[in-house]
Order: structure tokens, then C-alpha cells, then sequence
């Protein structure tokens, strides 16, 4: 049994956004706080749970779950649906680069190995990942199979509106629909990506839904499956034969799928933090250069930090995996929110004024 005192080390040493990405979490981001739809209770009205990043404690609106004694591994483990509160703790300091003991006596950081070829995660960490990242639907124990993406696919071709909101409004190609084998599920009025690992297995399905109502209370995206193990839009590259020496990472499909036109080889994240085994997909592929292209949040009339903290951390957690940082480097969005929305010319000057990750970094710093 993990002691209380090991519980609260783990804790104070969790990202909270780094663990909702994890955890496939749709949520909203107010300063130092965040909105996810409370699990403590069914019929839960929109985004009614407030996490505060910073002191790891939450408030439920509706139904003052938090009164009832509730922290955050207890969030954890509704969340992921299981009683075992060790390896909910266990899953959390993974995360957080601890590692706790066989006996529960001691906690310290990990120790990653930089090997040729190899990067070294824990046995207990990866067994966590295939146990718990099966593609589900809901509280459904279905897999989503070839059959149900293609006859989404051939939905969308035959339907008026999702096809001219991804052609008009997105300005997605046919080659785009195609390639991505993008569909529309006409019941739940969402646009469907399928994402696929690098062998072509269905890992995931990135949900976007074009009802104003489930945006408003649900968010405009959800993830069903095991994101954490992909790159979106890897498969596709491989398959069409992209260089592979130089990827560009970013946040969301539609960003992965600009870049891909333009002839970039892009991988989104689907989400704003990198997972461990999305590190050691990068590293089996050890392209020449890794470039940083994530979300720039200040357009959206969020702080203006939020959005190169987003990328500082993601440099923090290169530099703990063993990454050289002179390989990595970064694209500033001046002007724009997200990679998709810039023009093509305006992107090719972005691409080519990055800087490393290095001189971004120090930069930050200094400011």
C-alpha cells in the first residue's frame, strides 16, 4: 500500500495538463484553472469540475464532489474507471518522472538511459500504456473497425454540409479527404479522423463535433482511443513516401493536414503535451531535426506565456528523455493561433526564420 506521504509527492509533482492530455481529457483552460466535465456523478452539465494547475485541487460547481474528501488521484481513478488506487498512483508518477518502489517505501525520479538506438522506459509505464489505451466508444467495450471508417468515409462524401465545411471553411482538398480518410458520422453530427500507428493499425478516432450545443458543453474535440501512442498523420507520411529527416510537430489534425499539403512531414500530438511513448516513437525514428509548431494561445485572449510555456515544457521533457537539443528547434506563429491558418508563403518564411530550441529557451528566460 502507497503511503499518504508518497500520495502528496506525487501530486505535487503532477502536471495537470500534461495528465489530462494523457488521459484523452476535453477541457477548457481559464488562466490558472481548468474546466473538464465532473466524473464523480452522472448527467454532469458542461465543463462544472475547475482543476487549479498550480495548487492540484478542484472544485465541482454542481455537486461539491471535492467535500467529500476527493484529491486528485481520486479524479485519476474515476477517470480511468478502476478501484486500484496504487496504480492509479503508480500511472501518475510515470508522468511526473518518479519511480515508486516494489515495497511503497520510496519514491525518486527516473533515470531515463540514452542508448543507441534505444531509449529506455520503464516496464510498468508501458504495461500501464497497452492495458489501459484500447480505442473504446463511450462506455462501450467496442472496437472501432476498418468497415465502420469506411463507411463514415463514404457519409461524408455524400453529405452536403460536413463536406463544405472541411472544403469552404478549412479549405481541405479532396487529396486531403482521401489520404486522411477523413468521415462523417451523421448520428452524432461529427467529423471522424481516423489515427493509425505506424504499422497501420486503428489506434484512435479524433472526434469533431459540428453541433454548437456539444461544443459548448462538451468542447469541439474528443479523443477516443490510445492518442498517447500515435503521431497523427505518421502513417500517412510513411505511406506517401514524405522525408522523414525533418518533422514537424504540432498540436491538431487540421494543422497536420495543412502542413502535409504544403509538403511537409507533420505529426500532431492531439493534444498540447508529448506522451512518453510518443518520445520513444521520435526516437526509433531519429530524424535529423525535430521542429516545434504548437498552438500560439495569446490570439485566442488567453495569457500570453500559456501558449511558449506550452513549448518550453515540451523542451524540458526532450531534454529528460535524452534528446539532443541542438536536433530540436522551433517555428513562432507571430500573428496567428494555429499552424493551419497561415498562408502558405507566410508559412515557408515561419519555417524558415525557426530557431533552435536552445536560443528559444534562453530567450524565455531572460524576458
Amino acid at each position: 500500500m502507497i503511503s499518504k506521504r508518497i500520495e502528496r509527492t506525487v501530486i505535487r509533482n503532477t502536471n495537470v495538463i500534461e495528465l489530462l492530455d494523457d488521459l484523452d481529457v476535453s477541457y477548457k483552460r481559464y488562466g490558472d484553472e481548468v474546466r473538464i466535465v465532473c466524473p464523480f456523478h452522472q448527467n454532469a452539465n458542461g465543463y462544472n469540475l475547475s482543476i487549479n494547475v498550480e495548487k492540484r485541487v478542484f472544485c465541482c460547481f454542481s455537486h461539491g464532489c471535492e467535500k467529500n474528501g476527493y484529491n486528485l488521484v481520486d479524479l485519476v481513478m474515476r477517470i480511468m474507471k478502476t478501484d486500484d488506487r496504487e496504480r492509479a498512483i503508480r500511472y501518475m508518477a510515470s508522468l511526473a518522472n518518479l519511480e515508486i518502489d516494489l515495497l511503497c517505501r520510496n519514491i525518486t525520479k527516473y533515470s531515463y538511459k540514452n542508448k543507441k538506438g534505444l531509449l529506455s522506459f520503464k516496464d510498468s509505464t508501458l504495461s500501464f500504456i497497452k492495458e489501459y489505451r484500447t480505442v473504446e466508444a463511450e462506455d462501450e467495450s467496442a472496437v472501432y473497425k476498418e468497415s465502420q471508417i469506411r463507411e463514415w468515409h463514404n457519409a461524408l462524401l455524400e453529405s452536403k454540409y460536413p463536406l463544405r465545411y472541411l472544403t469552404e471553411e478549412r479549405k481541405l482538398t479532396d487529396w486531403d479527404i482521401e489520404n486522411f480518410w477523413i468521415g462523417f458520422d451523421p448520428e452524432e453530427e461529427d467529423i471522424i479522423f481516423p489515427v493509425y500507428s505506424t504499422d497501420g493499425k486503428l489506434k484512435a478516432v479524433v472526434r469533431r463535433t459540428l453541433s454548437e450545443e456539444k461544443a459548448e458543453y462538451f468542447g469541439k474535440y474528443k479523443v477516443i482511443g490510445a492518442k498517447s501512442e500515435c503521431l497523427y498523420g505518421l502513417y500517412e507520411a510513411q505511406g506517401e513516401g514524405y522525408d522523414l529527416s525533418k518533422i514537424i510537430l504540432v498540436e491538431g489534425v487540421f494543422d497536420a493536414i495543412a502542413l502535409h499539403r504544403m509538403g511537409y512531414t507533420a505529426v500532431a500530438l492531439l493534444g498540447t503535451s508529448i506522451s512518453k511513448y510518443q518520445l520513444k516513437l521520435l526516437y526509433e525514428l531519429s530524424p535529423a531535426e525535430i521542429i516545434l509548431c504548437l498552438d500560439n494561445d495569446s490570439c485566442k485572449g488567453e495569457d500570453e506565456d500559456s501558449g511558449k510555456n506550452g513549448v518550453i515544457r515540451s523542451i524540458n521533457q526532450f531534454s529528460k528523455a535524452g534528446f539532443n537539443l541542438d536536433e530540436i528547434s522551433v517555428i513562432q506563429l507571430s500573428g496567428y493561433q494555429d499552424p493551419d491558418e497561415v498562408p502558405e508563403k507566410e508559412f515557408r518564411k515561419m519555417y524558415e526564420n525557426r530557431i533552435s530550441a536552445i536560443d528559444f529557451y534562453l530567450m524565455q528566460q531572460i524576458r
